[in-house]
């Protein structure tokens, strides 16, 4: 079974402005929960083939995903996809709305295997409550960064 989770956000904020933050996984511990360290090389903004490794906190467990980066599209959005361990991918999209504002969206699906696949109920609960709140943290880190 397949865990997928998404979740959105209005942000006060233009895709531009918004793009500079969301868009540069360097951000990402600063408005994603459980993420411990974030880091892609070369750094800056998201490009095809972009490399990133994560250090996510997981049921108490540390765990280091390597990530890749495609079809990004600048100030509308990218896809990801974990390249080892867990079979995971997603997206992060944003909508330009009237009145300068715009709608962050993230998208994710995470394939549990082997004996982990028992524990698909509570992760799947655990990542749609933690992606709720960390798409409302970016709207806030975007919005205190743009009035800076």
């Amino acid at each position: 079974m397949t865990i997928k989770t998404t979740a959105q956000a209005i942000i006060n904020a233009s895709p531009d402005v918004a793009w500079t933050i969301l868009a540069d996984y360097a951000n990402d511990p600063l408005w994603r929960e459980n993420v411990l360290k974030m880091e892609q090389s070369p750094s800056g903004p998201v490009f095809d083939g972009a490399q990133a490794i994560e250090e996510l906190r997981v049921l108490g467990r540390s765990i280091t995903t390597h990530i890749e980066v495609s079809d990004v599209r600048p100030l509308t959005g990218f896809s990801w996809r974990a390249v080892d361990g867990t079979k995971a991918h997603g997206i992060r999209t944003l909508e330009e709305l009237p009145d300068g504002k715009c709608l962050f969206k993230t998208e994710r699906q995470i394939t549990l295997q082997g004996v982990e696949r028992l524990l698909e109920p509570l992760v799947g609960w655990l990542m749609n409550r933690t992606e709720r709140k960390d798409v409302l943290r970016a709207a806030i880190l975007v919005e205190r960064r743009s009035h800076q």
